[in-house]
């Protein structure tokens, strides 16, 4: 899973790329530099990594995120499982 958002490294053709800061910090490569360019920062270093836009699935907003984490927090309650 990845957070925040991403920038188009410049000088890449629109959409080529994304730069991302991955959740977990251990899937990143780098912090967002590229051939000694800094193209993105991270908040913790090492956790970024550049994808090709078409490989990304974007399917999923922000609102759906929360309202799936709120939905299986009501079934874990609702089950007995409160944790």
């Amino acid at each position: 899973m990845l957070s925040g958002g991403f920038k188009k490294p410049s000088g890449v053709p629109l959409g080529a790329w994304l730069g991302v800061e991955w959740d977990d910090p251990s899937r990143g490569k780098h912090s967002g530099t590229h051939e000694g360019k800094l193209y993105f920062t991270c908040n913790v270093e090492g956790s970024g990594s550049f994808i090709r836009a078409k490989k990304a699935d974007l399917g999923t907003t922000f609102i759906q995120a929360v309202q799936e984490v709120c939905l299986c927090a009501r079934v874990r309650i609702s089950s007995g499982y409160a944790h």
